[in-house]
């Protein structure tokens, strides 16, 4: 490392020398020559508070519309009211296009679509909902005192009940019922049963014959015209 002489004076006028690290000053020279960071940041700034342009770099605010163009999925079973609720939403959360309200709008579509589908599946014959529901039937059936009480009577007023179809119904009621799921209703059943029992009755009444005339002799007829 190079040492640089300083000179100085002493009291009997000689020159004597210290030595300064070269390096020190050298840093100083730079420092002086750069700037301190606060000079460095004033020089970097023009104009005053009130004159300088304003900073531009700095993020706007976002700007909400005041409503969204909006439109439902083609055979939605969303009605024109969801748009209403999902645009105050999109307002709520500061959304700033279209395109983003709309894809809360399709997300719903989406999601009541799929849960609709999955509850006409659960509702048709053999489905989650229309087992539970024929068991259930069944069940108050068997328990009903008039068409049940056994499995042996319950049988028999299904049987009615099946009797009566035939003769009065026909393919599109017998559809409906297994399709339905209330060919186990036990008000149905108790229903039928009774027409059942009703048309049987009326099979064993003998044909009343009081009350017909019987036809009259010739004489008869000329002396009742008297």
């Amino acid at each position: 490392m190079t040492d640089v002489a300083t000179p100085d004076t002493t009291a009997d006028g000689s020159v004597t020398g210290t030595q300064e690290p070269a390096t020190t000053t050298a840093t100083a020279a730079a420092a002086t020559a750069q700037g301190t960071p606060e000079t460095a940041k004033a020089e970097a700034t023009t104009g005053t508070l009130l004159t300088s342009s304003p900073d531009t770099s700095s993020a706007s605010e976002p700007t909400v519309p005041e409503t969204y163009a909006l439109s439902l999925p083609d055979e939605s079973p969303l009605d024109s009211t969801a748009l209403d609720r999902v645009s105050e939403l999109a307002k709520t959360i500061a959304l700033t296009s279209d395109e983003q309200a709309q894809a809360i709008v399709d997300a719903l579509h989406a999601e009541v679509a799929d849960f609709e589908q999955a509850l006409l599946e659960s509702n048709a014959k053999g489905g989650a909902m229309w087992k539970a529901r024929v068991e259930e039937m069944e069940k108050q059936a068997l328990a009903d005192p008039e068409i049940g009480g056994s499995p042996e009577k319950l049988q028999q007023s299904v049987q009615k009940g099946q009797r009566v179809l035939e003769k009065f119904g026909d393919e599109n009621v017998r559809e409906f019922l297994e399709e339905s799921g209330l060919g186990s209703s036990p008000a149905l059943l108790r229903m039928l049963a009774r027409i059942h029992h009703a048309i049987s009755e009326d099979a064993m009444v003998l044909p009343d014959k009081v009350g017909k005339p019987e036809p009259k002799t010739l004489a008869e007829r000329i002396y009742s015209n008297l």
